[in-house]
């Protein structure tokens, strides 16, 4: 089988154990974390042992940081001002009060960060919109969303 373009994480341990097992040509690019441990005896057999076209080194892991609360907030408010883009592209024209944002940014610091964003915009706000869109007897042009309970509404 042949695999590209695939990232693979190893342990210091299992690849001391195993580089022998694994063809030399194997690894394109080579990143090492936490380079000092590029000294050690065998990690250096290991990296001579190999012949990737890049080997590169880590020299600090860089610590997670939560993002505040006024940065979650910008980032809904980005996917919110794509959606009332794509609206417009339509014939819709959509308005959204800063309180979504920062109620969608609240939750998204509680539920893992920045990368639940696009998917809580999905479900909070363009699914409900989609639901009205479908009820709706004619096109409108304008809507406008407001938080009522925690839930996104459109009117």
């Amino acid at each position: 089988k042949e695999y590209r373009d695939r990232i693979e994480v190893n342990t210091f341990a299992y690849i001391v154990r195993n580089y022998t097992n694994i063809s030399s040509k194997e690894y394109s690019y080579i990143v090492i974390d936490e380079a000092h441990h590029a000294v050690a005896p065998m990690l250096k057999r290991v990296v001579q042992y190999f012949t990737p076209e890049f080997l590169g080194r880590l020299d600090a892991i860089v610590p997670f940081v939560p993002l505040e609360q006024q940065a979650m907030t910008g980032i809904v408010q980005k996917y919110l001002n794509r959606l009332q883009s794509r609206a417009a592209a339509v014939g819709l024209q959509l308005s959204f009060p800063d309180e979504i944002a920062e109620e969608l940014g609240k939750q998204c610091r509680q539920q893992g960060g920045a990368r639940q964003v696009r998917r809580l915009v999905q479900e909070k706000v363009e699914g409900p919109l989609a639901v009205h869109l479908l009820k709706c007897t004619k096109k409108p042009g304008r809507l406008k969303g407001k938080l009522e309970n925690g839930t996104v509404v459109f009117q």
